[in-house]
C-alpha cells in the first residue's frame, strides 16, 4: 500500500528513490531482473538511498547505474514523498521527474545485473504494462491522470 499520507505506526526501515525520464511525450522504463524483487516487472529508475548520500545523490548514482543516463540535479522535479507498507515492513518512497530536451533519444545502457529490457511509453501506455506494485499511483500522480 502506498500512501500520500503518513500510515499509522509508520517505521521506515530505508529509503528509495525512484524517477519518470522523459523524452517526447514518453516515460523509461525498465524491467526488472528475474531474481530481484518482483522480478520480470517494468518499473522507473529506482533504488535504496545509502547512508553517506542525499535523496538526491542516490537519484543520480541509481539513474547512472541502471541506464547509463548522467542527470543534471538541478533539472530533477520533486513530484511526492510517499509512505509504503508492505506485509513485513515499511519504507519512505520519493519519486521525481526529469524531462530530456535533446531531440535525439539517448542511448540507454542496462546494468543487466539489474534490468534485462528497457522501452519508451507514453504514461497511459505505461499504465497497461505488468508493472511494480503501485507505481500505477506513481505515473497517475506525476502525469495527472484520472481513471
Amino acid at each position: 500500500m502506498i500512501s500520500k499520507h503518513k500510515l499509522d505506526n509508520f517505521n521506515p526501515k530505508f529509503t528509495v528513490v525512484g524517477c519518470f525520464i522523459d523524452h517526447n511525450g514518453e516515460i523509461l522504463l525498465i524491467k526488472r531482473h528475474k531474481d530481484k524483487p518482483q522480478g520480470n516487472t517494468w518499473a522507473t529508475p529506482s533504488g535504496k538511498v545509502d547512508p553517506e548520500e542525499t535523496e538526491i545523490q542516490a537519484m543520480i548514482r541509481e539513474v547512472f547505474e541502471e541506464t547509463g543516463l548522467k542527470l543534471d540535479s538541478k533539472k530533477l522535479i520533486f513530484i511526492e514523498k510517499s509512505y509504503v507498507r508492505f506485509p513485513t515492513f515499511d519504507f519512505t518512497y520519493i519519486f521525481y521527474r526529469y524531462i530530456l530536451d535533446s531531440k535525439d533519444r539517448p542511448k540507454i545502457i542496462l546494468n543487466d545485473t539489474e534490468d534485462t529490457a528497457y522501452k519508451w511509453l507514453t504514461p497511459k501506455d505505461a499504465l497497461k504494462e505488468d508493472y511494480i506494485e503501485d507505481l500505477d499511483y506513481c505515473i497517475k500522480t506525476t502525469y495527472n491522470i484520472h481513471t
